[in-house]
């Protein structure tokens, strides 16, 4: 609750996909086609990666209330498993198939992947991280 009230004070709106609601989103992402973007970093660089076609994602507010997000690279996502264990991936990187969620966790080191089964997962929250992170 600490850290959530911090992130409220910078200005960092966390909000919250159920599992079951993900998994309606974007289960069928193995059927999508990859598109290329080119992102330009804090620092002024171009990245240039795969992401799948995904412009928007359905939340809900601490408060309950449905909001709908613009996906943007600067969007993060903090999965827990039923352990308590928490893993970071950028929105924009992430890939579900088979029921299996593989993720990127670092910009820099693009080679960097971790993959989670859905069925562990116990908490979908998602954050604009507020780096300076957009589409060109």
């Amino acid at each position: 609750m600490l850290f959530k009230n911090i992130l409220r004070l910078l200005g960092m709106q966390i909000y919250t996909i159920p599992v079951d609601s993900f998994r309606e989103q974007f289960g069928d992402m193995a059927s999508m086609e990859w598109r290329v973007v080119k992102v330009q970093t804090p620092r002024g660089m171009i990245q240039t990666y795969k992401t799948y076609p995904i412009e928007k994602v359905r939340c809900i507010t601490d408060s309950g209330l449905p909001v709908t997000i613009n996906i943007k690279p600067s969007l993060e996502m903090r999965i827990t498993d039923h352990l308590g264990k928490r893993t970071i991936f950028y929105f924009d990187r992430i890939c579900v198939e088979n029921d299996i969620l593989t993720g990127h966790q670092s910009r820099k080191l693009g080679f960097i992947q971790k993959t989670i089964a859905l069925s562990d997962i116990s908490k979908i929250e998602i954050q604009d991280g507020k780096k300076y992170y957009r589409y060109l």
